[in-house]
């Protein structure tokens, strides 16, 4: 039976210039990952990953660890079925509705993008409303779409 391994990118950079990078830390952090698939001896057949600058990053750090073993990785294949759904499009259509529902969130707004405490707890909070309110939209990809193009790309 074939196991698939889905790994999330290591940490992005979170305030920087451009959200859709690598940290210093979420490289390491892939670096880590290596090692330790490498340590329980697993090879893979297949690498695969979004298009997105992040999820790149890590599969490259991923290969360079193995790559400065001595040992195997496949070429990395890129589908964008499997990139991450935009979430900041989602929170700035739904942040107003949760902050509405939940007025001591209204603090936080102003700190989303410089206090990670702030953005978690809004983050949270509008991600469960997305998936659990039957959104009608085009402003964002609803959470059966994201879950359709993932699947999609896994068959």
């Amino acid at each position: 039976m074939s196991t698939i391994f889905m790994v999330r990118h290591g940490q992005a950079s979170f305030g920087g210039e451009t959200y859709d990078r690598l940290s210093p830390r979420g490289h390491e952090q892939a670096r880590i990952l290596a090692r330790h698939f490498i340590g329980g001896g697993l090879l893979f057949d297949a690498l695969y990953s979004g298009d997105m600058d992040r999820q790149q990053a890590t599969a490259r750090e991923i290969s360079g660890v193995y790559a400065a073993q001595g040992l195997f990785m496949p070429a990395h294949q890129i589908d964008p079925r499997l990139n991450e759904y935009d979430s900041e499009r989602i929170v700035k259509a739904l942040i107003h509705d949760v902050v509405a529902n939940e007025p001591a969130l209204a603090d936080d707004i102003a700190r989303i993008y410089t206090d990670r405490r702030s953005f978690q707890r809004i983050f949270e909070r509008v991600m469960l409303r997305w998936i659990t309110i039957n959104h009608e939209t085009t402003e964002f990809e609803t959470w059966p779409q994201v879950k359709g193009r993932v699947s999609a790309a896994l068959k």
